[in-house]
């Protein structure tokens, strides 16, 4: 019985997976190059982070959901990546008189007290992440010089709706908003 060709040259496929393997590894290496090196070399370096809330700080509510990032209120495009503050994860948000907390997973918590805020809304997105018209819970807020959003998208319609009392609250602390 005659025998067939063979089918796969076997040395030349295992080069093949190997270099691909290789590729992939080095274009993994640059990714993480690159995002050390946009962390270390933010122009937001600078900026003071508080971690954790005072310990008079008391919830008076909480919602579960997305934190999406930070950016400069002058370009949502861009991301904030110095001090984890453009690291999207999962989270939850607690507010209270005080401020706001958002205790994240995988990522340095982050508070903002209220005299800091100087607008929170809904809008579609930041950080260069677009959500549904008026789903991002949108904080604009002041530390040191620069002025950042931040934004958050709850998990549940009900949890939409207490940020959305959340939002309320905030005008009526800080007045009308121009």
């Amino acid at each position: 019985m005659p025998e067939s060709a063979p089918v796969t040259d076997w040395p030349m496929r295992l080069l093949l997976v190997a270099g691909m393997i290789a590729l992939l590894v080095f274009i993994f290496y640059l990714m993480r190059r690159r995002w050390k090196m946009l962390t270390t070399r933010s122009e937001f370096s600078y900026l003071p982070i508080v971690e954790n809330a005072p310990d008079s700080f008391v919830p008076t509510g909480v919602v579960s959901g997305l934190f999406l990032g930070t950016s400069p209120a002058s370009n949502w495009m861009l991301r904030v990546m110095s001090q984890d503050l453009g690291v999207r994860s999962r989270a939850t948000c607690q507010w209270s008189p005080d401020g706001l907390f958002f205790t994240r997973q995988g990522a340095t918590d982050v508070y903002i007290d209220m005299g800091l805020v100087l607008n929170v809304g809904f809008g579609r997105g930041v950080a260069g992440t677009v959500r549904a018209k008026g789903s991002v819970l949108v904080i604009r807020w002041q530390l040191g010089e620069a002025i950042l959003d931040s934004g958050f998208r709850a998990d549940t319609s009900e949890g939409h709706l207490e940020l959305m009392e959340l939002e309320k609250y905030v005008e009526e602390k800080l007045g009308p908003i121009s």
